[in-house]
């Protein structure tokens, strides 16, 4: 009797995986059509491109703006402050 138990035992457990598959499986393919909403990337080696070209944009951005920030300060501080 104990093997009847532990085999329906393992037959539920074996259920409840292919049940956290499914779910597992339905969150990816929801991801992967916001990303391809938002975003217009069809899978992960897209969005791992575009994030690596935006987060270089943004670097430059503030990069950019750090320098006019301190040519601005440069320009106006004195006064700003005086």
């Amino acid at each position: 009797m104990a093997e009847i138990r532990d085999i329906e035992r393992l037959k539920r457990q074996i259920e409840d995986l292919k049940s956290e598959i499914a779910q597992a499986k339905g969150a990816r393919s929801e991801a992967l059509r916001n990303l391809e909403e938002e975003f217009g990337v069809k899978d992960l080696t897209e969005a791992k491109t575009l994030l690596k070209k935006l987060t270089k944009k943004e670097e430059e951005s503030k990069a950019e703006f750090e320098e006019a920030l301190t040519e601005f300060q440069d320009l106006y501080g004195e006064r700003l402050r005086g």
